[in-house]
């Protein structure tokens, strides 16, 4: 026996050693399973996620679309009361009917030229705009959009953008006109009138969140008081001057006019024709 070689003093495993490794195995087997089922059900959240965010911009293409083409002033609706139509409207989706979406319309002002530069001047001196530019959100999710289910994939997506008056072909430039709205008024020392509103309008269609300087202009002079929104599209005419020392000046007697101009694209923009206001001691 003791010369017999190594192959032959070879043997197999012992029950232990099996078992053994039949455990290993299960185990390994057991790892691989847990993590394709995880990768299964991650492709699966990601897939579901997919899909709504793909629903949500499909329908803020067509909210944008919609604006472009119903809107003034290339359209026929005026851009800022036009939105309660999609405010909270809810639907499904044609190819997955498990899948709900919801609009939301906000309010958004801008600042101009600058956020960050305006928003350090106080509230009532800021340059904004708060009528050309809507916030619209859209909700999407299985069931109610608003709310969350259980586990990830029954979150709701939401997708949320600017949409802003439709632009104006350049070449329509030279049909843009200014005009001023506004009292007939015969004032007296410190007396008051207005609002006079100015309007910038291209097929008599308004052009919204046009800033605008005004002056009067006439054989007489007033004192023009913004008293509208951060645009200065809207003022009062109050019957007095400043001169350089802050005294109060009344004009003499005369007519004037409130005169508002603008620039857009480069030109310069005013009013031709504005209401009478007749200044007298």
């Amino acid at each position: 026996m003791a010369g017999l070689s190594p192959l032959r003093r070879a043997r197999g495993l012992s029950m232990a050693e099996a078992i053994v490794a039949m455990f290993v195995l299960l185990g390994g087997f057991t790892v691989l399973f847990r993590l394709f089922h995880t990768a299964v059900h991650y492709s699966n959240i990601v897939d579901s996620r997919q899909n709504k965010v793909r629903i949500a911009l499909n329908k803020l293409e067509e909210i944008r679309a919609w604006s472009q083409s119903v809107h003034e002033p290339v359209g026929s609706l005026a851009f800022d009361n036009a939105w309660p139509y999609w405010q909270d409207l809810e639907g499904t989706d044609d190819e997955n009917p498990e899948i709900r979406w919801k609009v939301k319309v906000l309010q958004h002002t801008l600042y101009s030229p600058c956020q960050s530069f305006e928003a350090v001047k106080p509230v009532a001196r800021r340059r904004e705009m708060a009528r050309c530019c809507k916030q619209v959100a859209v909700l999407v999710n299985d069931g109610d959009p608003e709310m969350s289910g259980t586990g990830m994939s029954h979150h709701p997506v939401v997708l949320t953008t600017l949409i802003g008056q439709p632009s104006v072909d350049p070449a329509a430039t030279g049909t843009f006109q200014v005009s001023v709205t506004g009292p007939v008024a015969n004032l007296g020392p410190d007396a008051s009138a207005g609002p006079y509103i100015a309007r910038l309008t291209t097929g008599g269609r308004e052009l919204l969140d046009v800033f605008f300087f005004w002056n009067t202009l006439g054989n007489a002079a007033a004192t023009v008081v913004e008293s509208g929104p951060g645009t200065g599209r809207q003022v009062e005419v109050v019957h007095k001057i400043k001169v350089p020392d802050g005294a109060d000046v009344y004009s003499v007697p005369g007519t004037c006019q409130a005169t508002a101009t603008c620039k857009f694209r480069g030109y310069t923009l005013v009013n031709p024709t504005g209401p009478s206001i007749d200044l007298h001691d």
